[in-house]
């Protein structure tokens, strides 16, 4: 299909010579006005509007400010036809969101490589478009599929995890049985996270705020986390001279905390010390999780709270474990109305800041 160029003047020899140029390589319409152009535009839509400045009654200028304003889902190239030379005039134009200028008496040869040009672009838009409807069609798919799995792997993890259980009862491998016992806890804790993940980016979770003081959130995800910190040789401190209350949801801070408390476990030296704190800055309830490790590239302070955003992961060229723990966390800062960032501590190390709501009086 030809693409169509709609011609807009007042003057009927002026829209004949723009057939007779056109006519032959592309479809070509016609108006009088910029009220025909728009109706002409409602019934074929144009590929292009080919527009004359000075026109009695409304002008090519403001013919081109309504045709912006349709708002149309791919790039609709306006160029005006005119005898100004004046740089104000032009000027107008162009706030009018014009694309281009072609002078009158105009040159045919030059009138079609512009028009060829903007009809090239307004291709490549809609071969664009398209490419990101495949892509959000694509990504919709894959985060079914996702979900699909999650939900189907819950029933056969339960059932491992009986048995395993079962096994220590009776007295079998009792070591063995506690391993397989730990990887099935750790898979389900897995899974919970990329069901929550999914949730809070599609608006699905009920988020419940309730008035409530953080330290004690804060202190259960600490021994949550305590035997593992031993195991690594890490110390867990909680500052618990400074608390504040906030609308908050429990369940989602303390899953946030421990995220950020496991990600600093992870990182930290053995015999350092993981410093929690829990405060209101500038009005709003913070909770700053502090390590001793090597610190995050200034660069990636942003990028490593994006999904599978991991640092070590992108430096060898992979991805450590799945890379939802810190993108969690900023969807919990973000579903609390705040927001979770990260620098690096001057003598060495990393603090991590979880931001929710406002503080409570």
């Amino acid at each position: 299909m030809s693409d169509r160029i709609l011609v807009v003047d007042d003057e009927p020899t002026n829209r004949a010579l723009a057939r007779a140029v056109l006519e032959g390589s592309y479809a070509v319409s016609e108006a009088a006005s910029v009220t025909e152009a728009l109706a002409q535009h409602a019934r074929e839509p144009a590929d292009l509007v080919l527009m004359d400045v000075m026109m009695p009654g409304t002008s090519g200028i403001e013919g081109c400010r309504r045709f912006k304003a349709l708002g149309e889902p791919i790039f609709l190239p306006v160029i005006l036809l005119t005898a100004l030379s004046e740089q104000d005039d032009r000027n107008l134009g162009l706030a009018a969101g014009a694309d281009d200028f072609v002078s009158k008496p105009f040159d045919r040869r030059e009138l079609k490589l512009r028009i060829a040009a903007f009809l090239r672009i307004r291709r490549q838009a809609r071969e664009i478009r398209a490419q990101v409807a495949t892509l959000e069609e694509l990504s919709a798919l894959k985060d079914d599929l996702v979900s699909l799995l999650v939900h189907d792997l819950r029933n056969p993890l339960a059932a491992a995890m009986m048995v395993a259980e079962t096994m220590r009862l009776n007295g079998v491998a009792p070591d063995d049985t506690t391993t397989i016992a730990r990887a099935c806890r750790r898979m389900e804790a897995l899974i919970e996270q990329i069901l929550t993940v999914r949730q809070l980016e599609e608006g699905g979770l009920e988020v419940r705020l309730e008035e409530r003081p953080v330290q004690p959130i804060a202190l259960a995800a600490l021994e949550t986390f305590t035997p593992t910190a031993q195991a690594r040789g890490v110390a867990l401190s909680l500052c618990r001279d400074q608390d504040v209350r906030a609308k908050i949801d429990n369940d989602l801070v303390r899953r946030a905390l421990e995220n950020l408390l496991g990600n600093a476990i992870r990182h930290a030296p053995r015999g350092s010390t993981i410093e929690v704190t829990t405060r209101a800055e500038a009005g709003r309830a913070r909770v700053a999780v502090a390590d001793r490790g090597p610190g995050v590239p200034s660069d990636f302070t942003e990028r490593v709270f994006e999904k599978f955003g991991t640092v070590g992961g992108r430096k060898a060229g992979g991805r450590v474990g799945y890379g939802l723990g810190l993108y969690l966390v900023r969807l919990v800062a973000s579903v609390h109305g705040g927001h979770a960032a990260v620098e690096n501590r001057p003598e060495g190390g990393a603090l991590f800041r979880l931001d929710l709501g406002p503080a409570c009086p």
